[in-house]
């Protein structure tokens, strides 16, 4: 017997029926073989002997026939499960890997439970880990899911439910562990029912929209843009076909060529009606035509002007834009979009003038046409790149400011225009003069190898010198100089400026109208002004500087001490011990005098809210600057700081120098008022070295009047000019009733003298240096008025 092997194709059939299946076939080939076979052996076996053998083969032969097949079967199946066991792994592994990949966040919703299964990108996606929310609950989600989007998910999802459908797909919006929203997609679909066919388990994902929904935003704004140029357009549109005739027209294009439609369509492109010509009115070749040269390029041409010839309007000038268009056999082969620039040329040209005239406004004084600042500084670069021997003159109007306050600022613009007119005539004519600032001008020099610096501002000095006169006015003119020479002194623009601007910043500090040029020194002078500058902004920030207090006598019996003056010293780690003459200068050339003044009334408010907890109750008084004076708020601020740490306004004195009266604002009227009103002494320092009007000093509320130290060292050496001025400014404070305070007291025939003049207070070396604030606290506890200086021999 033959026994034929199963196909391949019928064994993967076969292992996909159910068992049953398989059973019934096995029974129905079993049934069979018995009855035909049983028949057989009838025919073939004679004997009972025989029929008995055959009877054992044939069964054996069956068992062997069957167990062949079962096994054969039963491989074929196990191969196919296994094959499919590992199709399926790895298939799971290709998902796994997708998910991964695609950054995708999985879920599986039980409907019963209410519990959310999720996986990691699904909680990372709201800023969360998943140990940190799981497990996922249905109240967790409903208050991470943005109110709106959660109302129209539930309505959503109950239609679908009711129409059969399960396939879940929403955008929504959960709330992230920052506070922000982020845009999910949320895709899934029921995958469990329940006996009656109720959902009872969903299935889905999560993907991160954000960008796509910040996307579409975008491109939101952009269409309704575009919809809105759309609508506003008023470009003109042809279409021609592969013969170049006009197959369209659109009405804006009826309007730019002066038109009907029906005119225009089917006119070929090299028509005489366009009346198109080159610009010069020629005649156009017609490969230069847009349309044609679209046509045979094959590219897109943009922004090509055409002259054509208006029925009405006469010749006007289009811009053109022309396309191919290839669609197959359609006969629209170029596309035109063109718009009357007619009226934008003739604008282009009038802004065009009107830029060349902002840009020369931009780079000249708008007063005396003259290079300005911009402009001079290219010209000095483009000569120092050029090479060759230059001088750089920085020019400064001595004074200028008196003219300008006197007479006003038309006449003082007229002035400027004169010196600007004259300078530029003084110099060769490939010099350059500019006016950089209100009187500062600047002139650029090529110098050759035998040209004299000096002759060059000698003659700039005598225009300068020259009488002006405007409106009947006559104003004689001088000027501070400074000058840098190229390549002598600088190697490039920058030093060049700062250079001459060092020298003439010289030249106004030797006394104005003469000139310096630039040398080392004055780089050293400037780099030293620079190092202190720093240094002195480092120590008020980090509180460097020392009060010292030098003490103020009485010139009575005893000489007690009465008050103090309060004084500043500075002790750098770098720098070492600076001088206040050094010091006070670079805080006012430097804009810090005002940071100064403050620091040192901080100290100052300091040791006096400690000296009242120690009972002392001495009056000290500092010295305030104009600058700090004519400060907005300064008398507030100041005595808003003795309120709060109850200190008395008496026991502060402010001094001012007399220098400062001289020209005082309604800010420094105001600040002094409020001070002496609320009871702070009021002191004028160096008194008797300005030109302070008497009536005004009259009318304030001073406490005491000090006499300059210069005058008090003159005092017993024979010049009767220096005793007589201190006779009369002791006789001027007793008029007013005000006390009055000698300075620099050396000697004790100056104190004598102070005492039989009727001077009542005195400070200075005779009684003692300014000190630190301890040393002062202890000659106030050891005064004794045994200590007090004998009096010379010549009174005894």
């Amino acid at each position: 017997m033959q026994i034929r092997m199963p196909s391949m194709k019928f064994m993967t059939a076969l292992t996909r029926r159910a068992p049953e299946f398989v059973a019934a076939v096995y029974a129905v080939l079993s049934a069979l073989w018995i009855l035909f076979s049983d028949r057989t052996v009838a025919l073939l076996a004679e004997n009972p002997a025989a029929h008995h053998a055959v009877q054992t083969y044939k069964g054996l032969g069956f068992i062997t026939a069957s167990s062949l097949v079962l096994y054969l079967v039963l491989r074929s199946a196990w191969s196919e499960l296994s094959a499919s066991n590992a199709r399926l792994t790895e298939a799971e592994r290709r998902l796994a890997d997708v998910i991964r990949g695609g950054e995708v966040g999985t879920w599986q919703f039980d409907l019963g439970t209410g519990i959310i299964l999720i996986n990691d990108r699904w909680a990372e996606l709201i800023g969360y880990s998943r140990s940190e929310i799981e497990p996922v609950t249905i109240e967790f989600w409903n208050r991470i899911v943005h109110p709106e989007d959660l109302a129209r998910m539930r309505e959503k999802h109950l239609r679908q439910f009711a129409e059969g459908n399960h396939v879940l797909a929403n955008e929504i919006r959960l709330r992230h562990r920052q506070g922000h929203w982020v845009w999910i997609m949320s895709r899934g679909r029921v995958t469990g029912f329940s006996a009656d066919g109720t959902p009872v388990l969903m299935s889905g994902v999560h993907m991160d929209i954000s960008r796509r929904k910040a996307l579409e935003d975008e491109l939101q704004v952009e269409r309704n843009l575009l919809r809105r140029v759309m609508e506003t357009s008023v470009s003109a549109v042809l279409a021609f076909d592969g013969t170049n005739r006009v197959i369209f027209a659109n009405r804006e294009a009826e309007a730019v060529l002066g038109a009907p439609a029906e005119q225009l369509v089917g006119r070929t492109v090299d028509d005489p009606g366009w009346g198109i010509s080159d610009g010069d009115g020629s005649e156009l070749p017609l490969g230069r035509y847009p349309v044609v040269r679209a046509a045979t390029e094959n590219k897109v041409l943009r922004g090509l002007r055409l002259d054509v010839l208006h029925p009405q309007k006469g010749a006007r000038v289009l811009s053109v834009n022309v396309a191919p268009v290839e669609q197959g056999d359609s006969r629209v082969r170029v596309v035109a979009a063109f718009t009357d620039v007619t009226e934008q040329i003739e604008a282009e040209r009038t802004l065009a003038a009107a830029a060349e005239d902002a840009l020369y406004q931009a780079l000249h004084d708008p007063m005396t046409r003259l290079p300005n600042r911009v402009l001079f500084r290219e010209c000095l670069e483009a000569a120092v790149r050029h090479g060759g021997r230059l001088a750089l003159i920085f020019i400064d109007l001595d004074n200028f400011k008196q003219i300008n306050d006197r007479f006003g600022h038309f006449v003082g613009d007229r002035v400027i225009l004169d010196v600007g007119r004259k300078l530029g005539a003084a110099v060769p004519p490939d010099s350059t003069v500019a006016r950089i600032g209100g009187d500062e001008f600047t002139v650029l020099v090529p110098l050759a190898a035998d040209d004299s610096i000096e002759d060059r501002v000698a003659s700039l000095v005598r225009e300068i010198e020259q009488p002006v006169t405007v409106e009947g006015n006559i104003f004689y003119l001088t000027a501070s100089f400074g000058v840098s020479l190229f390549p002598d002194d600088a190697t490039d623009a920058d030093t060049m400026v700062r250079n001459a601007d060092l020298a003439m910043y010289a030249a106004k500090a030797k006394g104005r109208n003469q000139c310096v040029r630039f040398d080392a020194a004055l780089r050293e002078q400037s780099s030293q002004l620079g190092i202190l500058g720093q240094g002195l902004q480092r120590a008020i920030r980090q509180r460097h500087l020392e009060l010292y207090l030098q003490p103020k006598v009485a010139l009575s019996e005893g000489r007690p001490i009465v008050g103090a003056e309060a004084l500043l010293r500075w002790n750098d780690p770098e720098l070492g011990s600076i001088s206040p003459a050094r010091f006070i200068p670079v805080a006012e050339s430097c804009g810090l005098i005002r940071s100064l003044d403050q620091h040192v009334t901080d100290l100052l408010c300091e040791l006096l809210e400690r000296w009242g907890d120690k009972g002392i109750h001495l009056p000290v008084f500092v010295n305030i600057s104009a600058e700090t004076l004519a400060s907005e708020g300064f008398a507030d601020g100041f005595l808003g700081k003795l309120e709060r740490l109850a200190i008395p306004p008496a026991r502060v004195g402010i001094e001012i120098t007399e220098g400062s009266l001289l020209e005082t604002s309604h800010v420094t009227r105001s600040n002094v008022g409020r001070l002496t009103s609320a009871g702070i002494p009021l002191s004028v320092d160096d008194f008797g070295t300005g030109y302070s009007s008497l009536g005004y000093l009259h009318r304030l509320a001073l406490s005491e009047l000090k006499i300059d130290r210069s005058f008090v060292a003159q005092i017993g050496t024979g010049r009767d000019g220096a005793e007589a001025i201190v006779r009369a400014v002791l006789a001027f404070g007793r008029a007013l009733g005000l006390r009055t305070v000698a300075e620099g007291v050396e000697t004790g025939f100056q104190c004598d003298w102070l005492i039989r003049e009727g001077c009542d207070q005195a400070q200075g070396f005779l009684f003692a240096p300014p000190v630190p604030v301890a040393e002062f606290e202890r000659l106030v506890a050891g005064w004794r008025r045994e200590v007090s200086p004998p009096a010379p021999a010549h009174l005894n």
